[in-house]
């Protein structure tokens, strides 16, 4: 296979397949140099889409309602499957709160990404011929955060304690909007690639 860097390899085009000399770019093999059969990272997309906002709510369970005991977890799971309804009883909602709290943090971090300055990189080019343009302000950000975190703590606009009393109903929103957000990034993809 020949990569971007001009040194030609043979490896197999796909698990099950035979030698093949192939010519691509990096690009092309999201980043591995290495071609994947499509099933495995459809696959693999779909089951993270799917089990990672169980797996977050099982561990919400597990540390909030059963004090961080595996044990009483798969207990309650276990009489969930007899009880759906108290099952669901016992996981968190969504609540306007919550939203306001994410929609607020992405908004913050949002106008902290676009007017901070830094030095700016240019990315590799995609497939399509498209250079992503990155500043170099993620410290910054994180350091602005911090201090926004603590001075609106301090001046009674922001109480951390609410984070926790909601955060199953935030990990709830936070799901839900990627999840939404994967689907949207998915049409972009396949109708307008760059």
């Amino acid at each position: 296979m020949r990569l971007r860097s001009g040194k030609s390899s043979e490896e197999p085009r796909s698990r099950g397949g035979s030698f093949d000399k192939v010519t691509t770019l990096w690009s092309e093999t999201a980043g591995t140099g290495v071609h994947q059969n499509g099933f495995y990272r459809v696959f693999g997309a779909i089951f993270l889409l799917l089990s990672t906002p169980p797996f977050s709510l099982a561990v919400w369970s597990i540390f909030v309602q059963h004090k961080g005991s595996i044990f009483d977890f798969v207990s309650h799971i276990k009489y969930g499957c007899t009880n759906f309804t108290a099952f669901m009883d016992g996981m968190p909602g969504f609540s306007l709160e919550a939203v306001y709290y994410v929609a607020a943090f992405g908004l913050f971090q949002a106008f902290l990404q676009l007017f901070v300055p830094g030095k700016t990189f240019t990315g590799p080019v995609s497939p399509k011929g498209n250079r992503p343009v990155y500043i170099d302000n993620g410290v910054s950000c994180f350091l602005i955060t911090l201090v926004a975190f603590f001075a609106s703590w301090k001046m009674g606009w922001f109480q951390p304690a609410r984070v926790y009393d909601h955060f199953g109903e935030i990990l709830n929103t936070l799901n839900v909007f990627a999840i939404v957000l994967c689907f949207l990034l998915t049409v972009k993809g396949c109708v307008f690639p760059s």
